[in-house]
């Protein structure tokens, strides 16, 4: 199906466009089940290009030691 994202209400392309365009940098958070992973990326033509990144393991080593998949451990991976 061609667009479904649209239809859906998930992607809004035209500011995707704009957002890719402009060249800005964008932040990308990815959760999965156990941690938070965090990207700066940038658009290019080859494909997205990974600035910085981060991920909520990396807080065991700061003595962060609750969970790694809630709202505090995004904030402090951020």
């Amino acid at each position: 199906m061609h667009f479904s994202r649209r239809r859906k209400g998930i992607t809004d392309y035209r500011k995707r466009l704009a957002l890719l365009k402009s060249g800005i940098p964008r932040a990308v958070v990815r959760f999965t089940n156990s941690k938070i992973m965090i990207q700066i990326t940038e658009f290019a033509n080859q494909g997205d290009k990974v600035l910085a990144s981060a991920t909520s393991n990396d807080l065991a080593g700061m003595g962060w030691k609750n969970s790694k998949k809630n709202i505090p451990a995004a904030y402090l991976s951020g």
